[in-house]
């Protein structure tokens, strides 16, 4: 199974940091008109189309480290984070149901779930070596034999 969290959140990002300059198109161009130092002052229409653009790019940042991570060690997300992600998806569309909460939810479930396929393949590995251990113990002669057809066997694990 490919692992596509990382990625899925970059897209989120994508989405996110284009939805807010098509929303805060009118903020940004009065943030530029005004200068950008000290541009947001007091008003919190520019500030809140800011923050949704910093937090678009920081979903993106975020993605891409995930990513990364995924790629590099060979394996799924820390399990902790799919759960965390979880809880912050339930709890913002609680709060603002009419939102793009809803888009870190698959990502949390591949998060889950990927990890849980990881225990499941490894316990499947380990099982298997430890009951055809005996066998290969029993028979030394024929051990480089067993081995082959055991690493056959493992490596065509799905």
């Amino acid at each position: 199974m490919k692992l596509y969290s990382g990625t899925l959140l970059t897209a989120t990002g994508v989405i996110h940091t284009i939805y807010a300059l098509f929303l805060g198109k009118e903020a940004f161009t009065e943030m530029l008109n005004n200068g950008l130092i000290d541009s947001i002052g007091e008003n919190h229409n520019l500030g809140f189309a800011f923050w949704f653009l910093i937090c678009g790019i920081i979903l993106i940042l975020w993605g891409e480290t995930l990513q990364y991570y995924i790629r590099k060690e060979q394996k799924p997300a820390p399990v902790f984070l799919g759960y965390s992600i979880l809880l912050l998806t339930i709890i913002g569309c609680i709060i603002e149901p009419a939102s793009g909460f809803w888009l870190f939810l698959p990502q949390a479930i591949i998060i889950i779930y990927s990890n849980k396929l990881q225990k499941l393949k490894i316990r499947y590995i380990n099982t298997y070596l430890t009951e055809n251990y005996y066998f290969v113990v029993k028979y030394k002669y024929k051990s480089l034999l067993v081995f082959i057809i055991a690493s056959k066997c493992v490596l065509s694990i799905p």
